[in-house]
């Protein structure tokens, strides 16, 4: 991420798409669970591509997103 940003910033973001379906890992945002790579590329505007789930899961839980453990 180039900037970072806040929660309520990555709230907005990821609360107006629609979760795709669970395969393993979760994030919470307001009670949905989104997959961790829809919610992290939704909220840093990186490609899937560029980073794992669990890139994803740190990045979302530093917000302060409760996420699945691994």
């Amino acid at each position: 991420m180039s900037e970072k940003p806040d929660a309520r910033a990555a709230v907005e973001a990821i609360a107006e798409a629609t979760p795709e379906p669970i395969r393993e890992h979760w994030v919470d945002v307001n009670g949905v669970r989104y997959p961790p790579k829809q919610a992290y590329q939704l909220v840093s505007g990186l490609p899937r591509s560029a980073f794992t789930s669990h890139r994803a899961i740190r990045e979302l839980r530093k917000l302060g997103f409760s996420t699945t453990t691994y």
